[in-house]
């Protein structure tokens, strides 16, 4: 009997693991720049932006540290290049230009 249910069941598990789906991330950058000369980076805000959650900020924000020092970034004030991000749900995002950081 048993092997008669957890067949099926777990068939039905993996079909909507299959399902699921990651974040949709997307990045935006000149295409022309040459990021070989960026050595440091510093953050677009320095605390959570009203209406995120400052634990999920904070570790993602030590996420993204830890991945830009294994790949011989250092933080720096100001930076060549820097680094923000949001996190919920969005039906549009809308990203705003500055314009050339550091330069």
């Amino acid at each position: 009997m048993f092997r008669k249910v957890a067949a099926p069941v777990t068939f039905t598990l993996l079909l909507l693991a299959g399902c699921a789906s990651g974040p949709d991330v997307k990045v935006d950058a000149d295409p022309s720049a040459n990021f070989a000369n960026y050595r440091t980076y510093s953050w677009a805000y320095h605390a959570a932006p009203r209406g995120m959650n400052p634990l999920a900020y904070q570790r993602v924000r030590q996420s993204i540290d830890a991945n830009l020092a294994s790949r011989g970034f250092t933080q720096a004030d100001p930076g060549d290049f820097a680094v923000g991000f949001t996190l919920g749900k969005r039906d549009k995002v809308e990203v705003t230009d500055f314009g050339p950081y550091g330069a």
